[in-house]
Parts: C-alpha cells; structure tokens; sequence
C-alpha cells in the first residue's frame, strides 16, 4: 500500500518516462524523500510521448479504473496527468467525479516547467 506521513489514503503513483529509462527509479526515490511509502504494485509506469492524451495512456486508464474512492492518485508533475492544461484539467475533473484524491508531490517544479502555462 502507498501511504504518505502527511496525507490521506493513498492507492496509486503514475509514472511517464517516455524514453527515458532511469526515470522509474529518479522518481520513486523522489517520492520517497517526499515522504510517500510505495508498494510496487500500485505503481503504473509507461513510456508514452508527451503529446498524447491521458485518455490514450493505457498504465494511467488501468491505474485509474483500480483506485477505490476517498483514495489517491499521486504524480511527481501535474503534466504527467494529460498532453495539455485542458486534458490535465480532464484527468483532474475525472479523478474528482469518482471521489479520487490527486496529490502532485512537485508542484513547485510542475508550475516553472510551464505546466499550467498558456500560449501568448
């Protein structure tokens, strides 16, 4: 089970690596400094380019379809959840229509990479 010191119920941590092989590891030592206790088998890695939709990411629709309700989805970076603000605004809208927590560890680093930017 995945529990965090600080927050709630915990069920599932979504991983996108596209192309990069030592993310997995990068990031679950992350997650661990930032207090998060992570069983494997809740743990959905792909490697799907950053352009796709969360729709079409089949380790983040399986990992969604398990997290029961009142429990949470975490992520390093809010841009992991979708291609766009508006398909990250819709994986968030679903996560919160099936009573699913989404906890983004580094949300500091998910705003100056531009993640909720907009064009200009």
């Amino acid at each position: 089970m995945l529990q965090a010191k600080q927050q709630g119920r915990c069920r599932g941590v979504y991983i996108n690596g596209a192309g990069n092989s030592e993310v997995p590891e990068r990031e679950l030592i992350q997650l661990d400094k930032a207090g998060y206790t992570v069983a494997l088998n809740h743990v959905a890695v792909e490697t799907v380019a950053p352009y796709v939709a969360a729709a079409e990411r089949p380790a983040l629709t399986r990992l969604l379809g398990r997290i029961d309700p009142e429990d949470e989805l975490v992520v390093l970076q809010l841009s992991t959840l979708g291609c766009n603000a508006r398909d990250v605004l819709a994986t968030l809208l679903n996560c919160r229509k099936g009573k699913m927590g989404c906890a983004v560890s580094n949300w500091a680093a998910s705003i100056s990479r531009g993640a909720l930017s907009r064009k200009r």
